[in-house]
């Protein structure tokens, strides 16, 4: 919905609450978005004052197809990071969890694509990316694969001959690697992003100011990464999420240590115990389309 949609949405959903009184979810664009009638802070901001909506779910999709003409193409969409830490951020301030879509297909129009068919990495990536800013729900657009008509797709999880596609087998290996260490996420506050060695450009600018430590991390080191720092909301606990800034990166990644020997990660959704070196480093290797979870 668009911002004067909002209060008819809400007129809705109070009568659906008073006759049925299910769950429901509305789906919004991303903070990308042109012409919504108002700033996306003040949208979300109205949303959840017009409506008692239990999360926030939304769709943008970063994965686009790339132009070798074009030497500043770099295949993930401008501001994507912006708007994340942005309903990461105001999110947070309510008190509400947010959802993320997923692409798992190619997007377009009139038979060319603007967002490109999306490999393993791609898939892992979109979906840890997400996580690492701080989203409660991951679903996938699409399942089925929708037929062409204004819109161009290539195929999605369950192809046009209603059989699995190779992305049905990538999305079933992701979800179950998160599985592993979700419940954690799930009760976590997502506080902030720390970045290394990322420029302050449009591509990775973010909604509130970086962090430049966390927990019992007092430096970052390495190669470039994006890394979600969580709190969570019974232990107290600190957690780092990281992962490498695109689909196409690994990444060594230093995290120096204030205290502490060694830190407990999730490596594959397997937990263990990674050493620090003689300097206090903790040094992890990712590999591209990964990430890890780390108590700090």
């Amino acid at each position: 919905p668009y911002r004067g949609q909002l209060e008819d949405l809400s007129e809705y959903t109070k009568t659906y609450d008073s006759v049925f009184g299910k769950f429901w979810s509305i789906n919004h664009f991303g903070a990308n978005v042109d012409n919504l009638g108002c700033t996306y802070e003040q949208f979300i901001d109205d949303y959840f004052e017009l409506t008692d909506a239990a999360m926030y779910s939304f769709d943008t999709y970063p994965l686009l197809e790339f132009d070798e003409n074009d030497p500043s193409a770099h295949g993930e969409m401008d501001g994507f990071f912006y708007g994340l830490d942005l309903i990461r951020s105001k999110t947070l301030e309510k008190g509400k969890p947010f959802w993320a879509y997923v692409q798992t297909l190619g997007i377009g129009a009139n038979g060319v694509l603007t967002k490109r068919t999306p490999d393993r990495e791609d898939i892992r990536w979109n979906v840890f990316i997400n996580l690492a800013f701080g989203a409660k729900g991951i679903q996938y657009f699409t399942y089925f694969t929708p037929a062409n008509g204004t819109e161009t797709f290539t195929e999605g999880m369950i192809g046009l001959d209603g059989e699995k596609t190779e992305r049905y087998d990538y999305i079933k290996e992701v979800n179950f690697e998160f599985q592993k260490y979700g419940e954690i996420l799930l009760h976590c506050d997502a506080e902030g992003i720390i970045y290394n060695k990322q420029p302050n450009n449009r591509r990775y600018r973010l909604y509130e100011e970086k962090f430049e430590q966390y927990g019992i991390v007092d430096s970052v080191g390495g190669d470039s990464f994006v890394a979600g720092c969580f709190r969570h909301t019974g232990s107290q606990r600190n957690y780092l999420f990281i992962t490498p800034p695109t689909p196409r990166d690994s990444a060594e990644v230093v995290l120096h240590l204030k205290k502490g020997k060694a830190v407990n990660v999730y490596i594959k959704g397997e937990r263990t115990e990674v050493k620090a070196d003689g300097d206090g480093n903790v040094i992890l290797k990712l590999a591209a389309g990964d990430a890890v979870l780390a108590e700090v």
